[in-house]
């Protein structure tokens, strides 16, 4: 499928960074920096930390949006919203035309296994891959604490960030597609190297802590604490723990495809109630999925020119 492209107005690359840290985090400024490089950066971010929200839109109340801050290539914007809200709002208000990418991070914490489906920070970034804008999540295997101090692996991260949007000019990744980028917290030269993985599963113990507030009512605390991953083979989970930068492409499009069938086997009629009346809905050979699919035709290098 053909990637959808708006007319640009200016050939300056345009890049929308985001987050679920927030506006101040270490992680974002130090990312946002380093894009400005090559690129006019706008930064549309949470006014405090979003971890966890997912994709939630807000919908219910106001998003108050307000800028905060000019750098060189760089505009800073905060936002009362979700992670989601600030791309929402990013794309369709805050910037004049529409960004070449959408990346998000750099996370504190990392983002793989099954924890992308409660991360704001890819969900931001998926934000963004929903209308057809590449887009990249980075997080950091790096835990954070106030008042503890950032560690220097977000310099290097940024700079591999800069150098992956590069390459993804010349080598577009497929329509509807995100790439989450995790980095594990070593100096540069510890990095064992680059893989590409499959989506792995983190393992949480099981808990629902029960508490009495001051008036004797209950009041609760989800989650538990994290106890390991499945071993799964190549999966993002094991590549990262072995100190490689592990880089996982997400669709869009979530189909268990190799269920169709079976699925349309057993599904009760809605009349007779009775199983195997189902059928597949008909798709053109083009929206089948390819067990290979052919990457995308390779761009012209680019010019060697610096922006301006």
């Amino acid at each position: 499928m053909a990637r959808v492209t708006s007319k640009k107005k200016s050939n300056k690359l345009r890049i929308l960074v985001s987050n679920d840290d927030g506006i101040n985090s270490h992680g974002i400024l130090t990312l946002a920096r380093a894009l400005s490089r090559i690129a006019h950066v706008t930064v549309v971010a949470p006014e405090r930390e979003q971890s966890t929200m997912g994709h939630a839109l807000t919908l219910h109340k106001p998003v108050r949006i307000f800028h905060v801050g000019s750098e060189k290539n760089l505009e800073l914007w905060a936002t009362s919203g979700t992670p989601a809200d600030c791309v929402y709002t990013g794309i369709r208000y805050v910037l004049k035309e529409r960004p070449d990418f959408v990346i998000t991070g750099i996370n504190r914490g990392v983002n793989v296994g099954n924890d992308i489906y409660y991360s704001g920070t890819i969900a931001a970034a998926r934000e963004g891959a929903v209308i057809d804008i590449p887009a990249i999540a980075c997080s950091l295997d790096y835990h954070y604490e106030p008042g503890k101090k950032d560690p220097g692996a977000f310099e290097w991260a940024a700079d591999y960030i800069v150098d992956l949007v590069k390459q993804l000019q010349v080598n577009p990744v497929p329509s509807n597609c995100l790439l989450n980028v995790n980095f594990p917290n070593v100096a540069k030269n510890k990095v064992k190297g680059v893989r590409v993985a499959r989506q792995g599963f983190r393992i949480y113990t099981d808990k629902v802590a029960a508490r009495l507030d001051n008036r004797g009512k209950k009041y609760f605390w989800l989650g538990g604490q994290y106890a390991g991953y499945k071993q799964i083979e190549g999966s993002d989970c094991e590549v990262l723990d072995q100190g490689y930068i592990s880089i996982t492409p997400f669709r869009i499009d979530l189909t268990q495809y190799d269920y169709l069938e079976t699925l349309s086997g057993w599904a009760p009629d809605p009349h007779t109630r009775k199983p195997g009346t189902a059928k597949v809905a008909s798709m053109s050979a083009s929206a089948k999925p390819r067990a290979t699919e052919k990457a995308p035709a390779k761009k012209k290098p680019l010019s060697k020119k610096k922006p301006a």
